[in-house]
Order: C-alpha cells, then structure tokens, then sequence
C-alpha cells in the first residue's frame, strides 16, 4: 500500500482565479470577525448579548398583531 504523506508547508497549486477566490474568502471572514468584535463591545456596553440584541432586532420588526406559528 502506497503511503501518502503531505507537509503543513506543502500547499497545492492554485490557479491565479482561486488564488484571488481565497484572498477574498478570507478577507470577508477576517472584516466579519472585526465587525462583530466592534459590536460584541457596543452590545456589553448596555448589558446584552448579540443573541439578545437580536431577538430585540427581530421583535422591533415583527407585526404589531404577531405571526401564526401555522
């Protein structure tokens, strides 16, 4: 049986369109990161959670009658 071994430092190669496709995808996950750190902050500021300020943000928008749960 033929063993298969790959080096953490061994990356494939990417073509130049999937090279760009994973800057992008990580710059997206790295600004994401930042901007709920920044709101995580302001959240503590005023004693909530991001699941609290959410559950608010859902309810803020919600009809003033409710939805059914049918």
């Amino acid at each position: 049986m033929k063993e298969f071994k790959v080096s953490i430092t061994e990356r494939p190669l990417l073509s130049p369109e999937e090279i760009v496709g994973e800057s992008i995808f990580v710059g997206t996950l790295r600004l994401a990161n930042a901007f709920g750190a920044n709101f995580e902050a302001l959240f503590k500021e005023h004693g909530l959670t991001s699941a609290q300020y959410n559950t608010l943000r859902i309810l803020r928008d919600a009809p003033r009658e409710g939805l059914s749960c049918q």
